[in-house]
């Protein structure tokens, strides 16, 4: 089985893993890939989707005059997952973009000031997932 996680954008975040939590693939996509890459099965490796894990993106108070004339491709990215999960049966679950300092902090690793990279934002939502299903472990920190 696999599981994807995915920071959805103009510039998409791509991580995929097998149901056990092993990291197969981790990348940046542009959204016109992303589209070819679910519609012509590039996610497959022959095995079944049994859940996509999708950074839950909403148009915050304040943003509105930047995206005038938008045509919201973070929107348009989170409409195609939805309906690929729902064609292939697969588990869609949301996560808020809160978690990923802290799930990094779990997961050791050191995350610059500011705009977090795709492909990380994509591996942090996913470790997330596996962490709270108990098949990842945080990293385990003794004080002195």
């Amino acid at each position: 089985m696999t599981v994807l996680s995915i920071d959805p954008g103009e510039r998409v975040g791509v991580a995929k893993w097998s149901d056990l939590g092993k990291l197969r693939m981790n990348t940046t996509m542009l959204l016109l890939d992303f589209e070819e890459y679910l519609t012509l099965d590039g996610w497959s490796d022959g095995e079944p989707i049994n859940a996509v894990v999708l950074e839950d993106w909403r148009l915050r108070q304040g943003k509105q005059i930047a995206q005038t004339g938008s045509r919201m491709l973070t929107s348009q990215c989170i409409g195609m997952v939805r309906l690929f999960a729902k064609l292939h049966g697969a588990a869609l679950i949301l996560q808020d973009p809160s978690i990923l300092r802290l799930t990094a902090m779990h997961a050791n690793i050191k995350l610059p000031k500011g705009h977090i990279k795709d492909e990380m934002s994509a591996y942090l939502h996913g470790y997330y997932f596996f962490e709270s299903q108990g098949l990842l472990k945080g990293v385990s920190r003794v004080l002195d």
